[in-house]
């Protein structure tokens, strides 16, 4: 993919970011965006794209929506900082398996792992800071889960557009070179 069409759909997947900043406050699914990411970028654009999108979650969090200005609100948003690179990077480590399933399949296999590899450090920093244990309920972990999977189907959508405007590759969902 040329420089051109690699920056207009790193916009357009930033951008569906905001949205979602605003939308799902704490919720955003940043599995759907790792796995986007990492499956149609190379690393460095990726993980910067993932990171931007935290950036601006909490810019949204603490500008528009008020979180607290308390040490334990900084140090989860650190934590899902963390997780949502560490989930792009679990794709990334995935991609050589998870393609040999197609387009679907791969997306699908990119969710499930970055999901729980997300949810992972996740739990760790509840762990480590002795709160927040709540958040894992099956109950809340289904929802978080079914609002990545509904996030992923909207992010291919856009990915698809983006290829039919010849913004984006073929809009397959295949790899592009790890880089």
């Amino acid at each position: 993919m040329n420089d051109n069409r690699q920056w207009i759909l790193f916009g357009v997947l930033g951008a569906a970011s905001v949205g979602l900043s605003y939308v799902f406050t704490c919720a955003i699914p940043f599995a759907a965006l790792a796995t986007v990411a990492a499956l149609n970028m190379n690393r460095r654009d990726a993980l910067l794209l993932v990171g931007a999108a935290w950036g601006v979650n909490q810019a949204v969090g603490f500008g528009l929506l008020g979180y607290p200005l308390a040490t334990s609100t900084f140090l989860w948003g650190a934590a899902i900082g963390a997780a949502a690179l560490l989930a792009t990077l679990t794709v990334f480590q995935a991609r050589s398996v998870i393609s040999r399933f197609g387009g679907l399949g791969s997306a699908a296999l990119g969710l499930i792992a970055a999901f729980l590899a997300y949810e992972a450090v996740l739990y760790m920093m509840a762990l480590a800071m002795q709160s927040g244990f709540g958040a894992f309920t099956g109950e809340i972990m289904r929802e978080m889960f079914a609002v990545n999977v509904l996030a992923l189907a909207g992010l291919v959508a856009l990915q698809k557009i983006a290829a039919y405007a010849g913004i984006q590759g073929s809009g397959r969902g295949t790899p592009h070179a790890a880089g």
